[in-house]
């Protein structure tokens, strides 16, 4: 059978501003990095990872001589995502903390990296294990007026197609 998983209680969510190898063509972020990075999924309710997927791309290619339409593959499209957290009422919380630097952050380019279910379930990670990686702008941190828990959201403004199924490197 397939290795299918839940990401719920599982899977785990990182900002990070720099990962070094991009430079070099190298998406994949090292220990250090997410060591380094801000962690979101503690926050992030359960359905509140939405966007950054990509959408197939057709281009019209019906010539006078066919008798009915054809496509070709185009470009994909990467949507915009966006992130609900919930949102912390001490000053001394991590989840202040956290709004208080993505707000700071409001239009700067970097990463979300999803640390997939089954690596890092103790809360750390290591060498090898899988990631998924977006390329990001965040565009707004605002306050969320519905009833229950209080909430934000953080939009994003894809600025590549997601890599998937990277190893964390060294």
């Amino acid at each position: 059978m397939a290795d299918q998983f839940d990401p719920q209680g599982t899977s785990r969510l990182y900002w990070i501003d720099t990962i070094a190898g991009i430079a070099s063509g190298t998406f994949a972020p090292t220990v250090a990095e997410l060591t380094a990075a801000v962690r979101l999924d503690c926050y992030v309710l359960p359905d509140g990872f939405e966007g950054l997927s990509q959408e197939p791309g057709y281009t019209e290619a019906t010539t006078m001589c066919d008798t009915a339409q054809r496509f070709v593959r185009g470009l994909a499209t990467t949507n915009n995502g966006s992130l609900t957290l919930t949102r912390a009422s001490l000053s001394g919380d991590a989840g202040t903390t956290i709004f208080t630097g993505l707000k700071a952050d409001e239009g700067k380019s970097g990463w979300l990296v999803e640390l997939l279910a089954g690596s890092g379930t103790a809360g750390t990670f290591a060498s090898g294990d899988l990631v998924d990686v977006y390329g990001v702008q965040l565009t707004t941190v605002m306050p969320s007026r519905t009833a229950g828990v209080k909430r934000y959201m953080v939009g994003f403004a894809a600025r590549s197609a997601p890599v998937l199924g990277l190893a964390v490197l060294t």
